[in-house]
């Protein structure tokens, strides 16, 4: 068996925000659009050197943010990109739901059962239904976010013979307005 230079190492990417702002938020997620093999195919797994594609999303209020991590060198990918997110939301005994994200608009609502009406963005990360009720649905819309990568070089202290797992922190939180 030969031993290979080229170590595949199990590289994780953690997210932690911070905002000081109330009823602000800052989002950080993997870019699963970008995090793929060359088969277009979800990546499960990076190796030193592999970029790591993730997005920062942020509520109208936040007027800038920093990015700190544990190790590696982030560099910009494009800012205000926008991407078009389906998810489940739940309004429970209510007329508003939560998002995931900021919206920026809403492209539709396929009810699951009880139809609560149209749909309105009603804050930055909250919709509107004409009426109140319990209710779920798949709702479309956009939002908009800021694109980065992360690249880790191998440390020079890691044991090659483990192959063991990597993990990287990577912390966004709000900077305060001056």
């Amino acid at each position: 068996m030969s031993s290979s230079s080229n170590v595949k190492a199990t590289k994780t990417v953690t997210f932690k925000s911070s905002c000081t702002s109330t009823g602000e938020s800052i989002i950080v997620k993997a870019d699963e659009d970008l995090n793929v093999d060359s088969s277009g195919n979800s990546k499960s797994s990076f190796a030193f050197g592999d970029k790591y594609y993730f997005r920062v999303f942020k509520t109208s209020g936040i007027s800038g943010y920093k990015i700190t991590k544990s190790d590696g060198t982030v560099t910009p990918n494009g800012t205000g990109k926008t991407v078009t997110i389906t998810e489940s939301i739940k309004f429970e005994k209510s007329d508003t739901a939560k998002t995931s994200c900021p919206i920026t608009s809403v492209n539709s609502i396929t009810w699951q059962g009880t139809d609560l009406g149209t749909i309105k963005k009603s804050a930055s990360r909250e919709v509107t239904s004409e009426v109140s009720g319990v209710a779920v649905g798949q709702l479309c819309y956009e939002s908009s976010y800021d694109s980065y990568y992360i690249t880790v070089q191998q440390p020079s202290n890691y044991d090659k013979e483990q192959n063991a797992g990597y993990e990287v922190l990577i912390f966004v939180d709000e900077m305060s307005a001056a």
